[in-house]
């Protein structure tokens, strides 16, 4: 093994470790613990910023309640869960030394749709009318 895959597993293994202990963490003392950071945009401005609410969708999927956790934040729950699948489709191929025969690449155009997507989830869910209410956290 050379020493630059050694940091890679290394690297893998500590953001693992440290991803465990915030699940950990929140699955124990809830998304309300006065550790968890409140959200700066929201208490400056009274708005919802796009990543309101994900403490409490990340705490309801550890729960297994998928619904109640993309009720709280539904576009960053579907991406995280579109990367998850993303993550581990790639993790396949790495470990069993065959290659994909589908291969997703995203590039700066998918970059781009991906802020377009957030800055317009961003402005919708602040919209005080119906159905747009529905994106705000619950």
């Amino acid at each position: 093994m050379s020493a630059e895959t050694g940091m890679r597993w290394v690297t893998g293994a500590a953001l693992l470790t440290g991803f465990a202990v915030v699940g950990f963490l929140l699955l124990v003392h809830g998304p309300h613990a006065s550790f968890w950071p409140d959200c700066l945009f929201h208490q400056l401005t009274g708005l919802h910023c796009v990543g309101c609410g994900m403490t409490r969708a990340l705490h309801a999927t550890l729960e297994g309640n998928l619904i109640k956790a993309f009720g709280y934040n539904p576009v960053v729950m579907g991406m995280l869960a579109i990367g998850i699948l993303a993550v581990l489709w790639e993790l396949f191929a790495r470990l069993s030394g065959r290659p994909l025969p589908l291969r997703p690449r995203m590039g700066w155009r998918g970059v781009w749709v991906i802020i377009g997507v957030l800055l317009l989830f961003w402005v919708l869910r602040n919209v005080a009318l119906w159905p747009f209410t529905m994106l705000a956290p619950s």
